[in-house]
């Protein structure tokens, strides 16, 4: 019996030794742990971070306008552990979701059962933020139509699913894909009692006239709706079925970027007395096949204000080959007032020219001529001198101004808005001096109807010195810019492009007493234009390639 408990006290002693050792080796571990993770941290920061930071940082990295194959929430749970329940665990990454069905890249949902994708549907917005509204993205492209009927019944019942939820939908489709969603569409006892921003683009290449599309009922009940992005065939748009019908009397901003009759147009915005921002992008002013509503209008007597509206833009289509725009037009313009608007782009396709006084005067009211215009872009719009003249001295706030004018020779422009800079102002004067709150001003010329370039680049580049030299200005200039738009690539070389830049910098450089532009804040830019997209951007315009292309066959 001793013997047994000597052997088993041995023992116990050498267990105790053991696990003295092994407590010291753990600690020597957990310091090497601690000075391995202390050097990582100093080749990645970002591992200091605490999960509630880190998700704060996956949600702006997610948010962004991105292509069809940005990354997702997914994409951070395969980093590391960490990232991974920092992902999951924070709700507002999942209140977002961009489809593309169809696309053989994106998730692989093409590939998907309908079980599965009604799967994956609910879980990813089961891991939202409940307190927060949904955001749905569908990009339907080419291969669309070939998903199957069950699949495409799945993708409906999903998203209606959650359309009491939707804040933002967004739906892009191609030529043969508007009937995979014909199911949500055509669902005239949907609730969309949360949505507010509205974008329905059909990107199809061609819109057959004669093609028959079901009716889109399911924004009948949309109370919080007030922001619409179309681009949409316009016999869906506008008809007499009402086949789709928002509801345009709340709606505040509309966006439409498909082709409009001139009736549709007035259709459109007499239905729109709230509206903020208003752009209509391709109204179509020549086009009188289309523009049967125009003879079943009942034009009111009086004018319509549009009280709220302060974003004003307006792009015209037609062709030049067709008689000039009639009284229709002018009468439709005068019966619009824009009494506070602050931003005015108004322009056509470069083989159509809108006359400016039934736009500009008939529709400005003087107060907002006077008190509240502050950007006023003009391009392609058919004005005489004196039209132009009197419409930028009617703007005496002006803080934005781009021109891009044809008919009349741009040096006279020039030549006059010289005049303007250069007038003396005077404190009984009732309204300031033309230009002189300008802070922004750009101008286009075609090189082709304006082979005098040099002229021109030195005649800008005195207003432009004329206007820094004003020392009685109510506000500073603070970017000067000349595009040449030399779309048929005729014979503008960068030599001369590189001259005309000198004759512009040599008059503003004498202006700020020989210092560069940029030492006193001045942006300076020559540029030229190769096509109408770059001018399309820099003045904010749709981008559309027909009609350069018929502007070419008619000068040929």
């Amino acid at each position: 019996m001793v013997d047994h408990d000597q052997s088993l006290s041995s023992l116990q002693v050498n267990m105790n030794k053991l696990l003295e050792e092994m407590k010291t080796i753990n600690i020597k571990r957990l310091n090497n742990i601690d000075t391995v993770n202390f050097y990582r941290s100093l080749l990645s920061p970002i591992r200091l971070l605490p999960p509630e930071l880190l998700g704060q940082i996956f949600l702006y990295a997610v948010q962004s306008h991105a292509p069809v194959r940005r990354g997702s929430p997914l994409s951070f749970t395969l980093v590391c552990s960490a990232w991974r329940q920092a992902a999951l665990g924070c709700s507002y990454l999942w209140n977002e979701l961009e489809l593309s069905p169809g696309h053989p890249v994106h998730y692989g949902l093409n590939t998907l059962c309908p079980q599965r994708f009604s799967a994956f549907f609910s879980s990813w917005f089961r891991r939202a933020n409940p307190a927060q509204p949904f955001r749905l993205s569908l990009n339907f492209d080419s291969t669309a139509p070939k998903l199957e009927r069950e699949f495409a019944n799945q993708l409906c019942r999903s998203v209606g699913s959650i359309s009491p939820r939707l804040s933002e939908l967004s739906i892009e489709f191609t030529h043969g894909t508007y009937n995979v969603l014909l199911p949500f569409l055509s669902n005239d006892s949907a609730d969309l009692a949360a949505l507010e921003v509205l974008s329905l683009m059909d990107y199809s290449s061609t819109w057959r006239l004669e093609e028959v599309f079901p009716p889109v009922k399911v924004f009948g009940y949309a109370p919080r709706l007030c922001n619409v992005s179309l681009r949409i065939k316009e016999n869906i748009l506008v008809d007499s079925s009402s086949k789709f019908s928002p509801p345009w009397s709340q709606l505040t901003t509309v966006d439409i970027r498909g082709t409009l009759s001139l009736g549709d147009f007035v259709l459109v915005i007499f239905q729109c007395p709230q509206l903020r921002v208003g752009y209509f992008m391709q109204v179509n002013i020549g086009d009188r096949i289309n523009d049967a509503n125009i003879g079943q209008l009942s034009l009111p007597d009086t004018a319509m204000s549009l009280p709220c509206l302060v974003d004003f833009k307006l792009q015209f289509s037609g062709d030049l080959q067709l008689e000039p725009v009639d009284s229709t037009f002018v009468d439709v313009l005068r019966l619009i007032k824009l009494p506070v608007v602050e931003r005015l782009n108004v322009a056509s396709d470069p083989s159509c020219k809108v006359p400016l006084t039934p736009i500009f005067f008939n529709t400005l009211t003087e107060e907002a001529m006077h008190q509240t215009l502050r950007s006023l872009s003009l391009s392609n719009v058919d004005a005489d001198l004196n039209e132009l003249l009197d419409c930028v001295a009617n703007c005496t706030v002006l803080e934005e101004l781009s021109l891009c004018m044809s008919g009349t020779p741009t040096t006279t422009i020039l030549q006059n808005l010289l005049l303007f800079a250069q007038a003396p102002s005077h404190s009984s004067d009732e309204y300031p001096k033309p230009m002189s709150y300008l802070r922004v001003f750009r101008l286009a010329f075609l090189y082709i109807d304006n082979p005098d370039y040099m002229a021109i680049g030195l005649l800008f580049g005195q207003v432009v010195a004329a206007l820094i030299k004003d020392s009685r200005r109510h506000r500073p200039l603070e970017s000067a810019s000349l595009y040449v738009c030399d779309y048929h690539r005729s014979s503008l070389s960068q030599e001369q492009l590189e001259s005309l830049t000198v004759a512009v910098e040599s008059h503003v450089r004498d202006a700020e007493g020989g210092g560069a532009a940029a030492s006193r804040g001045i942006d300076l830019e020559v540029k030229a234009f190769t096509s109408y997209s770059e001018l399309s951007v820099t003045f904010d315009l749709l981008d559309l390639d027909e009609p350069l292309r018929r502007l070419s066959r008619l000068r040929n």
